[in-house]
């Protein structure tokens, strides 16, 4: 099983590289129609990031990208309340 202090290192150093700009959306037509569907811009997604942990977000990972991009894939859920 995967340690908590692991998994929140590796998102100390995601919301690190987040904020030095180091941050793309993949734009793919789910992604789109979710942030469309749902008024959120780039900034509301960084914020979401910022606020990631393990206890609240983490599913699992790390596990290889199957599209054959460098690094890892790491799954957090959120939830989003309608305004």
């Amino acid at each position: 099983m995967i340690k908590e202090q692991f998994v929140n290192t590796i998102l100390v150093e995601i919301k690190k590289r987040v904020s030095q700009g180091y941050f793309t959306i993949v734009n793919r037509r789910k992604n789109v129609e979710f942030m469309r569907e749902h008024f959120l811009k780039i900034e509301d997604i960084k914020e979401f990031i910022f606020d990631l942990s393990f206890r609240n977000n983490y599913v699992k990972g790390p596990e290889e990208d199957r599209d054959d991009f460098e690094g890892q894939i790491w799954v957090l859920n959120i939830y989003l309340i309608k305004r």
